[in-house]
């Protein structure tokens, strides 16, 4: 199977083919040159506290990780054994896969492709810590062993074999020879080459004189102790006649002393067992428990303690009282009987407000409480109304008005509103421009706008055991008041600051020119409405405006200024049509010749004004033009031609609009014969055979535009 965990997926490897020593990490060095520690670890979650593998020895690569958690039938590898051989980066994590704790750690390395190598002193010697695969004793060497760390010597003196000693120790089963060399190639490839398989092997460079405890030593590590010893009491409370008890569990240590069984505080010391230690690495240790004397059968709990007894108070305001209650404690195995005034004893049950009336005054209360058939308490209370009124008479002050004023700056109004008087008892209420009570702050002024309608209530705090002493009221009210909005502002007279003019351009053919003007006046501006739309802020000064355009003009003091007169003109401008004809009366013409056998027919469009563009012409419905002519008919057919007064003209007459004539052109039968002129319709139309026709039209006033001002009506 395999797991992912911290650095990646690791996998399970192998395990010797015996648990008899799996516990210690020599155990676990297969691999050639392997060095395996077992560091101080246990935990009882491994979810929340796995192992972290640290970072290797210098030169040195992780191998293996043997997690253990006890023995198990679950198939784990030996005896709950679990070993990971890849994702081996320090900071990878580690759980076991079937067990929550963790009862003890083993981790291998073995030497890395390229172990850095400390600078080595040549004056001196190099020391080199050898690991051994087990221990037979402190002088018999174990094969083969792989390189563990050097250091540099100063010398090469027998002492210097304790210089590694320190960092050596701090493992535990773990098995070290320690050689010194000297410094030399033999040395440096010794080194390089990481593991000694026999004594020589590979060469090794001892300086002279050689030998045990003089240029080489054994060292061996303390054992690794399972951290699984436990040692703990648990304890029974006292109860009723009974003393408490103490009872001890001990698991893989020996307790150094009998137990304490009296009441009262005691310790008791135990001690791991030979391989074994408590959690931390302790081989020792102390509990302390404390052993409850019987509890006594008339006392808490045994007993039950006095009822509670709540009597009659007053509620603040009303002149009324509450009505008394007693309570009774829920013990188990405890019942109660009450005798309430002269009624007969009745069972009463406990955790519940009893209440007890008192119509009379006084009602006495006896209670008796029971353990079985034991009786274990009796109490006796008596309840009564209280002996004095239950309110007392308060009286508020009025509120203190403080009214709005002119501060003699433009537009400026003083702060108005209402100060009210702290009074013990009593509660204020204002309600401003007709809307909810709210409490009311005593003590400062409370200011208000001009213009706000306000009162004041006062109400006796009822829950304090306060009255308003005025006959018959629960509160008493002020006002209403009104604050002031005095006319502080500087008054501007703003006369006539609009002009308005409806002019008629005669020289531009009667076209309408309209506009207004706003007169500027100091701390004035103006607004304008035009057709009904939003108002918008206008500069003083004249201002143009289109043909039957409806035109509001406000005007607005500043902050501290006041308008007197009219303060708003509207004016409804004059449409088009306002403007008479410019171009006087004229008469369209409409003479026709008919078509021969020799020449094509022709009609000419004139005025006998001699104003042709005072005449708008159209020919067959088509496009309006002015100046008249003459137009070739060379095609027969019937001609519509229509005449209408241009902008600032007029036809004379009363005939309606537009003036139509109907032609009628066609060849001649036989030629030879006189020329025919067909003319139908026309309002008025005149003509003759051979002979042009010429249409007059005349009538009406003829009249003559001038450029006059029109006036606001």
């Amino acid at each position: 199977m395999a797991l992912a965990l911290g650095a990646g997926v690791v996998g399970v490897v192998a395990a010797p083919a015996t648990a008899t020593d799996s516990n210690h990490a020599a155990y676990w060095q297969t691999l050639e040159g392997e060095s395996c520690e077992k560091p101080s670890f246990s935990t009882e979650n491994s979810a929340v506290n796995p192992y972290t593998l640290p970072e290797p020895d210098d030169g040195w690569e992780w191998s293996k990780v043997v997690i253990k958690a006890g023995s198990s039938s679950a198939g784990e590898l030996v005896n709950g054994s679990y070993v990971y051989d890849s994702g081996l980066a320090a900071g990878a994590t580690f759980v076991h896969p079937v067990k929550d704790s963790i009862s003890h750690v083993i981790v291998c390395q073995v030497p890395s492709d390229e172990p850095e190598q400390p600078p080595v002193d040549p004056e001196g010697c190099v020391l080199v810590a050898w690991k051994m695969p087990g221990w037979v004793n402190s002088t018999t060497p174990t094969w083969p062993q792989a390189y563990f760390t050097h250091v540099g010597t100063d010398t090469c003196e027998p002492s210097e074999l304790s210089k590694l000693d320190d960092q050596l120790l701090e493992t535990c089963d773990a098995y070290y020879q320690v050689d010194l060399y000297d410094v030399s190639a033999t040395t440096t490839s010794l080194l390089n080459g990481k593991v000694l398989t026999g004594p020589g092997q590979p060469a090794e460079d001892f300086p002279s004189p050689s030998g045990w405890n003089l240029t080489y030593k054994l060292v061996k590590s303390p054992d690794c102790l399972d951290e699984d010893a436990a040692a703990s009491v648990v304890v029974t409370p006292a109860s009723c006649g009974v003393a408490g008890t103490a009872e001890f569990t001990i698991v893989n240590a020996t307790w150094n002393s009998a137990a304490a069984t009296t009441a009262g505080t005691h310790e008791r010391t135990a001690t791991a067992n030979d391989g074994h230690t408590f959690p931390g690495g302790e081989t020792t240790k102390t509990v302390s428990y404390t052993i409850e004397a019987a509890l006594t059968t008339n006392q808490p709990p045994c007993a039950p303690p006095a009822p509670t007894f709540t009597d009659s108070v007053c509620i603040g305001g009303t002149g009324d009282d509450t009505t008394g209650t007693f309570t009774l404690a829920a013990l188990d195995g405890i019942t109660y009987t009450a005798k309430i005034g002269s009624a007969s004893y009745v069972t009463v049950a406990a955790g519940v407000a009893h209440e007890v009336p008192s119509p009379d005054g006084t009602t006495e209360v006896t209670i008796k409480a029971y353990r079985g058939s034991t009786l274990v308490g009796e109490w006796s209370h008596s309840f009564s109304e209280p002996n004095e009124e239950c309110y007392t008479e308060v009286t508020p002050i009025e509120p203190a008005i403080s009214q709005a004023v002119c501060t003699g700056t433009p537009g400026e109004v003083s702060t108005a509103g209402y100060t009210l008087t702290a009074v013990t008892g009593v509660n204020y209420f204002v309600k401003v421009n007709g809307g909810s009570w709210t409490a009311a702050t005593t003590g400062s002024l409370q200011v208000l706008s001009p213009g706000d309608e306000f009162e004041i209530k006062a109400v006796g705090d009822w829950a304090a055991g306060y009255y308003i002493t005025t006959p018959g009221e629960t509160a008493k009210f002020y006002g209403p008041y009104t604050i002031a909005d005095p006319d502080c502002g500087v008054e501007i007279v703003v006369g006539d600051p609009v002009f308005w003019s409806d002019l008629c351009d005669e020289i531009n053919g009667g076209v309408l020119e309209q506009s207004f003007e706003v007169v500027a006046v100091d701390h004035v501006t103006y607004s304008v409405s035009v057709n009904g739309a939003d108002s918008t802020p206008i500069a003083a000064g004249i201002h143009s405006a289109a043909p039957g355009d409806y035109v509001v003009v406000t005007a607005h003091p500043e902050d501290g200024y006041v308008l007197s007169g009219t303060t708003s003109w509207d004016h409804a401008f004059q449409t088009d049509g306002f403007c008479p004809p410019t171009l006087g009366l004229v008469t369209p013409t409409v003479v026709a010749q008919q078509m021969t056998c020799d020449a094509d027919g022709s009609y000419t469009l004139g005025n006998e004004e001699g104003t042709p563009d005072a005449i708008l012409w159209s020919v067959d419905g088509g496009a309006t033009f002015t100046g008249g002519g003459t137009f070739t008919v060379s095609t027969p057919g019937a001609v519509t031609i229509t005449a209408m007064p241009a902008d600032g003209a007029g036809f004379a007459g009363e005939d309606e609009l537009p003036y139509t004539w109907n032609l009628a052109f066609e060849q001649p039968s036989v030629c030879g014969d006189l020329p025919t002129l067909a003319l139908t319709g026309g309002t008025i139309a005149t003509g003759s055979l051979g002979l042009a026709a010429t249409m007059f039209f005349a009538g009406g006033l003829l009249m003559f535009a001038r450029r006059r001002p029109v006036t606001q009506p």
